[in-house]
């Protein structure tokens, strides 16, 4: 005869102090900047800022230039589907 298994006892809760959570520090403001340092910042982030629209600006005539190569491809396949089609027509 098979015997069943062994009872198995669940574990007792033990009765764990639920630990605080931390206290964190406040943030300490941030210091003040002089009136030279902050200009300094501003300038520099200026000057990126134009570089970026610069850039920008170079890929969009990039992109102007391929797109008008593209309406004149477009402008191709177009006349040629039509004879296409005439020529089908036709038969």
């Amino acid at each position: 005869a098979i015997e069943p298994p062994p009872a198995i006892e669940p574990p007792s809760v033990v009765d764990v102090p639920v630990a605080e959570p931390p206290v964190l520090p406040s943030p300490s403001p941030e210091p003040e900047r002089g009136p030279e340092r902050g200009d300094s910042d501003l300038n520099q982030q200026l000057v990126v800022l134009r570089e970026k629209v610069e850039r920008m600006e170079e890929h969009t005539d990039m992109i102007r230039k391929q797109m008008s190569k593209f309406d004149k491809i477009v402008e191709r396949l177009d006349k040629i589907t039509k004879r296409l089609t005439y020529i089908g027509d036709t038969r």
